[in-house]
C-alpha cells in the first residue's frame, strides 16, 4: 500500500474514534445535499465540532455517499436534501436512497426556495420519502431548531 493511500485509509476511523471519544456516545451524522455551495459552508460551519457532517453537491453523489457509509456499517441520521439539483430532483433522490436500504431511518429534511405544490409534498410525507421541510432562505436559528428537533 503506498504512504498516501495508507495515511487515507487511517484519517477515516481515527476522525470517528476522535470524535466518538470527546462525548459519552458517538457524534450523530449529518449529511447535506446541495449544489449551492454557500449554502452548504453556512451549514457545515453552524455543524461542526457538534455532528459529524458529510457533504455532496449532487443527488448522485449523495446516493452513492449513501452507498458507501452503509457499506462501512455508518448511519446517516439526518439528510438536508435540497430540492432542486442539477442531475435529479430531491424526491428523486429520496427514493432511490430509501429504494436500496429499506431499513434506512435517516430523517430527511427537504429543503428548497422554489414555491412547491402542497399536494406533491404532502405525497412526499405520505410516502415516507421526507421527514420534514425547510424552506430556504433560513436563518441559522431554524435550521439550529430543526437539527434539535430531529436529533436532539
Amino acid at each position: 500500500m503506498s504512504k498516501r493511500k495508507e495515511t487515507e485509509a487511517n484519517l477515516r476511523p481515527l476522525h470517528r474514534r476522535e470524535a466518538e471519544g470527546r462525548h459519552s456516545q458517538p457524534m450523530k451524522t449529518v449529511a447535506i445535499c446541495d449544489d449551492n455551495e454557500d449554502i452548504v459552508y453556512v451549514m457545515v460551519a453552524s455543524l461542526k465540532g457538534k455532528y459529524n457532517v458529510l457533504t455532496a453537491k449532487s443527488g448522485g453523489d449523495c446516493v452513492r455517499l449513501f452507498d458507501d457509509e452503509a457499506g462501512k456499517g455508518n448511519r446517516i441520521d439526518v439528510l438536508f436534501l435540497d430540492y432542486r439539483l442539477k442531475d435529479m430532483s430531491g424526491d428523486q433522490v429520496a427514493r432511490r436512497i430509501k429504494e436500496r436500504n429499506l431499513q434506512l431511518r435517516t430523517k430527511i429534511v427537504l429543503t428548497t426556495a422554489f414555491e412547491l405544490d402542497r399536494l406533491a409534498v404532502s405525497k412526499l410525507f405520505a410516502e415516507n420519502l421526507i421527514d420534514s421541510e425547510l424552506r430556504k432562505p433560513f436563518s441559522l436559528a431554524d435550521f439550529d431548531k430543526k437539527i434539535a428537533e430531529l436529533v436532539g
